[in-house]
């Protein structure tokens, strides 16, 4: 998905350190990509859940994700 709306994909190392941050710094690191928010979240041990992680897990909703990435990505290939 990176590669559609010409981004470059984090590490999943560093999305990984984001997500125990919260889905805010997730979002950041992912750059508002929601297949790299879901591969952070998919792949976090046991050993990140961190209050902060839980409650990015709880909040994220991917497909919410996709329409405003899709959105965001819309509007400026329209201008």
């Amino acid at each position: 998905m990176c590669k559609i709306v010409e981004g470059e994909q984090e590490s999943v190392e560093t999305l990984i350190a984001a997500a125990a941050e919260g889905l805010e710094a997730l979002r950041e690191a992912a750059h508002g990509c929601p297949a790299c928010m879901l591969a952070a979240i998919r792949q976090t041990t046991n050993d990140g859940l961190t209050d902060a992680y839980i409650g990015a897990l709880q909040e994220f909703d991917f497909r919410k994700e996709c329409e405003a990435a899709w959105s965001e990505y819309n509007h400026l290939a329209a201008n």
